[in-house]
This record gives structure tokens, sequence and C-alpha cells, in this order.
């Protein structure tokens, strides 16, 4: 990102120069023109006009490029926000069944009610340092009563426990031959 920046400033400030020197020499070659120089020394400045000009516009088609990536990356961003809101609202009965259901499998298991909150943060896939962070304490103390939630529910970890959930809700997809 910082690349992204400081690439971006370099050819700002390459374009305004290409420009400044554009400008420059168009009054340099008109002055000279109405002062009858020499056709060489017109032809050199000329042609720095014109590796100028050539710069200047390289640049510029950059920037619509990029501009035209940005809206296209934007309205892809858009297409996907709106799919994962239909998705939501499609799946919220389902989501919030299986909500009902994680919980009394919590209960099952007998986790308290700091457990549970931890076990639902886990199942987000919700690092233990996030989970302390917003839960005010320590990532010891999660790591804890991680532990307690996996000694309790019977299962190896963070994995296992996802596994028990999801593992018999996701359906094989069909491959034909």
């Amino acid at each position: 990102m910082a690349n992204d920046r400081s690439d971006s400033r370099l050819k700002t400030v390459l374009f305004i120069l290409f420009v400044i020197v554009i400008v420059f020499m168009s009054v340099d070659l008109l002055q000279d023109y109405d002062a009858g120089t020499r056709v060489g020394h017109v032809l050199i400045e000329a042609t720095i006009m014109v590796v100028a000009l050539i710069g200047a516009s390289a640049i510029g088609w950059e920037w619509l490029a990029a501009r035209a990536e940005v809206h296209a990356l934007a309205a892809d961003i858009e297409i996907a926000q709106r799919e994962a809101e239909r998705w939501r609202v499609e799946a919220q009965e389902i989501l919030g069944g299986l909500g009902v259901a994680i919980n009394q499998q919590f209960a099952r298991w007998d986790l308290t009610q700091a457990e549970r909150e931890i076990a639902m943060e886990v199942l987000k896939g919700s690092s233990l340092k996030e989970i302390a962070g917003g839960r005010k304490t320590s990532e010891r103390t999660v790591r804890e009563q991680s532990r307690a939630i996996y000694k309790k529910a019977g299962l190896s970890g963070r994995s296992a426990l996802a596994g028990f959930f999801l593992g018999s809700m996701l359906l094989p997809t069909r491959t034909d031959s």
C-alpha cells in the first residue's frame, strides 16, 4: 500500500514536470521561431517537447487505466456485498435455527456463559487475541477457557469444534463422470 502511494506520488510529480517542460518548451520554441533561430536548435527543442509529451501521455494513460480498474473493483465489491446480503437474508431462518441448535449443544456440554461466548467466537473464526480484545481480558484467559471448552466437549481443539458443527451440515458436492 505504501509503495502504491509513493509510486502514485512519483507519477504525479513526473506528470507535472513533463507538463512544465512542455509549457516552457512551447514558449521557447515560439520565441526562437520569431527570433529566426537556427533550424537545428529549434529541432532539438521540438524533440525535447515531443519526448515530454510522450511521457505525459504515458502517465495520463496509466492514470486512466488505473481509474477504470478502481471503478471495476468498486463495482465488483458492490456486487459481492449485494450477494452476501442476499445470502444472509435467504439463510436467516436456517442460521437462526442453527444458532439455537449450537446453544443446545453448548448446554449439553455444560458450558458456562463465558465459555459459550468464546466457543461462538471460535466458531466464527476469531483468533484468541481478537476474542480477548473483545472481551477485555487476557489472551491467556481466553486460551484457558478454550481448553476447558474442548475438554468438556471431548474435542481436540478449534478445528474439531468447527468440524463438530459443520461436518454433518455440509453436503458433499456431486461430480458426474
